[in-house]
């Protein structure tokens, strides 16, 4: 049986059968629960958990029966979701009634994300086993401690960006194509032999690192005691295809291009620059260049080169794909 015939419910609990897998869920969960406090029902639940992540399982069930009895979603389980008791003034009509079957399929994709900081990225509709290989990898790495991934490793690869939930999930996505590639290219498995065939289309480039049509990145972000935003970016498959053909196709290239460029146009001791690129990446994971942010952080850029010297990498790769 596939993955994907499974029930949700079948697939939290497979994922959570390793030590692992457990040890970072329990972050997550301990995360998208962090509104209720101890002395709650989902707080002690919380509270169970940390403390023998063995019980986390049993803490998702009783969570989702929390949810059926109470007939609304919470912020646990869709986080811009507002509660009856967090806005009893305010009435909904026609509202969504949670189903077993979708409080499991909100709680796969947040548990089984990558965390760091206040946010969570999932990678929806990519090769599972892939994934679970490069979370693996990652965790040899020491690139994953205690349920947060270590951004540091990342940024061996992509350069310095800012500490913010898109530049994260930019820099997750650019770090898994990176790693995907090369792992095929030590196994020396078929992939090698599919790049030096002639005649490789853009449209064949997703196939290559096991991206299906309908692959997608969903960025969460739960600060503390602040508003939180699920944003769900469509069309990972496109992105790939336009930013990573080359690096994919070309085994002599050591590092993907795109990150390199945006790392070397970011400038970290500006604030501006921070603000400017952090939506910059909003839009180019969603495969739109938006001009006049572009603009902003080259003229940003530009006045800092007057003070150090800090040239830009693959410039010329990136404005090419703007043609």
């Amino acid at each position: 049986m596939k993955l994907s015939d499974q029930s949700y419910e079948k697939r939290i609990a497979d994922y959570l059968h390793s030590p692992v897998n457990r040890a970072n869920a329990v972050t997550i969960f301990s995360m998208i629960t962090s509104q209720y406090k101890k002395n709650t029902e989902v707080g002690r639940l919380r509270q169970e958990a940390l403390k023998d992540n063995s019980r986390l399982m049993s803490a998702i069930e009783r969570l989702q029966e929390k949810i059926l009895r109470d007939e609304e979603y919470s912020a646990s389980i869709i986080p811009t979701v507002i509660s009856s008791d967090e806005a009893r003034n305010l009435l909904f009509c026609n509202e969504i009634r949670p189903t077993t079957e979708g409080i499991y399929f909100w709680l796969f994709y947040i548990l089984t994300g990558f965390a760091s900081g206040f946010s969570i990225v999932s990678l929806i509709n990519l090769d599972e086993k892939a994934i679970e290989d490069f979370r693996n990898d990652l965790i040899q790495r020491k690139g994953i401690l205690r349920g947060r991934v270590d951004r540091s490793v990342f940024q061996e690869i992509t350069g310095r960006l800012p500490f913010s939930e898109y530049a994260f999930g930019f820099e997750l996505l650019n770090y898994f194509v990176f790693w995907f590639r090369n792992k095929q290219l030590m196994e020396k498995t078929q992939f090698e032999e599919d790049l030096k065939k002639m005649g490789v289309t853009d449209e064949e480039i997703p196939k290559l690192v096991g991206v299906r049509d309908d692959a997608a990145l969903v960025v969460y972000s739960i600060p503390r005691g602040k508003k939180r935003r699920v944003e769900f970016i469509p069309r990972t498959k496109n992105f790939i295809t336009r930013w990573y053909s080359s690096f994919l196709t070309n085994p002599d290239i050591p590092q993907p291009q795109l990150g390199r460029f945006l790392s070397s146009l970011y400038v970290s001791s500006s604030k501006e620059s921070r603000g400017v690129m952090d939506k910059f990446l909003l839009y180019l994971l969603r495969n739109e260049v938006d001009g006049t942010l572009l603009e902003e952080m080259l003229g940003i850029r530009v006045d800092e080169i007057a003070k150090s010297v800090r040239p830009l990498s693959y410039a010329r790769f990136f404005f090419s794909k703007l043609q």
